[in-house]
This record gives structure tokens, sequence and C-alpha cells, in this order.
């Protein structure tokens, strides 16, 4: 009878470590679908007396609302010759402040913003202007930050390898590896002559 008893609880007990693993992957999937997922679009950057601002666009695809917040982290890089052979890459580095007081994101509903810092001095403000290799970094009260790189002032958005790999051969090579998208009209016609 002893025996029984605890064959029956043994039995119980199995079932019941069942259902909490059983609860356990629900959760993950619970947690995984209901997910902070944010998209940052259509980046355009602007510097105009003494300001230098972007606009962009961005979605909550996640089911819980967040926010932005109000500093957007901009890192360019302006090409300078080095001594011998080769080019420098000079790293600039400023703080956007968003301007908008209403910096909610609700779910599936696309917002635009506006961020800029005032830049006194205009050889600085000139210099941003033609970087190279541009990372822009937002940071949400939920999520983990999302970073736009773009190649240079045409807008061109690429990929974190990609960026890597241009930056590395932009060093020795200059611009001569420029894909031909991120050229003028203009610049193109003139190699092509």
């Amino acid at each position: 009878m002893t025996i029984s008893i605890l064959l029956l609880a043994n039995e119980g007990l199995k079932y019941v470590g069942a259902l909490g693993g059983l609860a356990y992957i629900v959760n993950l999937i619970s947690l995984f679908v209901n997910r902070i997922r944010l998209k940052v679009r259509d980046v355009q950057d602007s510097s105009v007396n003494e300001v230098l601002a972007i606009r962009f666009e961005v979605e909550n695809f996640g089911r819980a609302p967040t926010s932005i917040q109000s500093l957007v982290t901009f890192t360019g890089f302006l090409p300078r010759p080095r001594k011998g052979r080769g080019i420098m890459l000079k790293k600039y580095e400023f703080e956007l402040k968003i301007e908008n007081s209403d910096r909610s994101l609700p779910p599936y509903s696309p917002k635009t913003f506006q961020a800029s810092r005032t830049i006194r001095d205009r050889e600085l403000l000139t210099r941003a202007g033609f970087t190279f290799f541009r990372t822009y970094t937002f940071c949400f009260t939920r999520g983990r930050p999302r970073r736009v790189r773009i190649r240079s002032a045409s807008g061109v958005r690429i990929s974190y390898p990609r960026y890597l790999i241009e930056r590395w051969l932009f060093r020795p090579f200059g611009g001569r590896l420029t894909p031909i998208d991120d050229r003028s009209k203009e610049v193109t016609e003139a190699l092509s002559n």
C-alpha cells in the first residue's frame, strides 16, 4: 500500500514538472512575440544657419508602447590625407537633441521626429556635412538601441558588415572604391569621359 502511494506521488510530480516545463515554454514564446521591435526609417540630415539637424521616422512593431530618448548620437569620419600613402579618417561625434516633447511610440503607428544641435563654429559645421561613414544611434526606454549607418552625404544606407569593410578599404584606397550608386550624376559623367 505504501509503495503504491509513493509511486502515485512520484507520477504526480512528473506531471507537475511536465506542466511547469510547458508553462516555461509558453512564457518564452510570449516574451518572444511581445518583444519590442523598432524600425528607424527615412533619415535625412541637413546643416543650415549653424544648426545640424536630422529628420527621421520611427515605428514600434511591438505590442507594448515605448518612447525614444531625447538624445541622438551622430558619429562621422572626415577623410584627411596622410603623410605617405593612404587616408586618415578624423572622427567627429555630436549629440543631437530631439525637439518634440511627445516622444512616445505607440504600437504600429509611425511617428516623425526632428533632432538638432547648434554649432557655432562654421568650419566645424561644414566639415560635419562632408563626413563619411555616418552612424546615428537612437536609444529607447524599452528595447535595444538602433543604429543607422549611412555611407556619405548622399544618404545611402548600408549594413554593418558593409560599413566595416568599406571603412577598412577607404583608408588605403580612398574614394576610388566607393560604389557608383553613391556618386552624383556629375561625378559619374566626369569619370566616364
